[in-house]
């Protein structure tokens, strides 16, 4: 129940370090925002390594057949993380 808060928790440094320190007067460090975005997306490849591919019949998390409410937290996670870095090149 705690995974799609963990993803959101480590995406904060890449998030506060591309964009919201802006948002407060503060300067961006890149080297903090490279660091954030390889830790997030070695999150991601964990998520998808070893929830998703435990042994089961299903696509989601825990191998299970039907989509849980892990499965929606998750999946509102990664699509903000989309919308957000979509909105960066806009």
């Amino acid at each position: 129940a705690y995974l799609p808060y963990i993803a959101l928790f480590l995406s904060v440094g890449y998030h506060f370090n591309t964009s919201i320190a802006l948002a407060f007067g503060l300067p961006l460090d890149p080297k903090a925002a490279d660091e954030g975005e390889k830790l997030l997306s070695a999150s991601l490849a964990t998520i998808e390594s070893l929830w998703l591919e435990v042994e089961g019949d299903g696509p989601f998390l825990l191998g299970n057949s039907q989509p849980s409410i892990a499965d929606i937290a998750l999946v509102c996670e990664i699509i903000q993380l989309e919308v957000r870095n979509a909105n960066l090149y806009i």
